[in-house]
């Protein structure tokens, strides 16, 4: 049996230095995203889309109950906004759909980060944006026009 040196141990892959600002990880923006490793990238789309993917399905189960619970009624005002209610539950369940490849989520998030304007809009967005370009959820004039609200909200 041999042994093996601390300094022939292999060392796990060490963080950028960024990654002591604590502010980086509260703005969660392009400059942290840029600052983690690939590995911490991985795990943080797994988790962000398992997160959403729970969401999407409490909403249009939601959404769904709604819908079939709804009933005309003598009184069309109570039904339009208990249609509307419906209307609202199923339209942000579908906000929560990332029903997409993880990994060209994670590298659409890589790249709608190398256009430098883009590096102070919050990752939650980018992954929107993202999921939104491969869904073919919104059209490219859509997707240009929500963008440049982000800039200039970010500016």
């Amino acid at each position: 049996m041999t042994t093996m040196s601390v300094a022939q141990n292999p060392s796990p892959p060490s963080e950028k230095p960024a990654l002591n600002n604590p502010f980086l990880r509260i703005l969660g923006n392009g400059v942290w995203w840029a600052n983690i490793s690939d590995d911490r990238k991985d795990t943080f789309v797994d988790g962000y889309v398992s997160g959403m993917n729970d969401a999407n399905h409490l909403m249009m189960g939601m959404c769904e109950q709604k819908r079939k619970d709804l009933q005309p009624s003598n009184n069309n005002g109570k039904f339009m906004a208990e249609f509307y209610e419906a209307l609202d539950l199923c339209m942000l369940g579908a906000e929560f759909d990332f029903n997409v490849d993880m990994q060209k989520l994670r590298g659409g998030a890589d790249e709608f980060y190398t256009d430098p304007q883009n590096i102070r809009v919050p990752i939650h967005h980018a992954l929107a944006y993202v999921r939104d370009k491969l869904k073919g959820k919104k059209s490219a004039q859509e997707l240009n026009d929500e963008l440049q609200g982000w800039r200039r909200a970010m500016q």
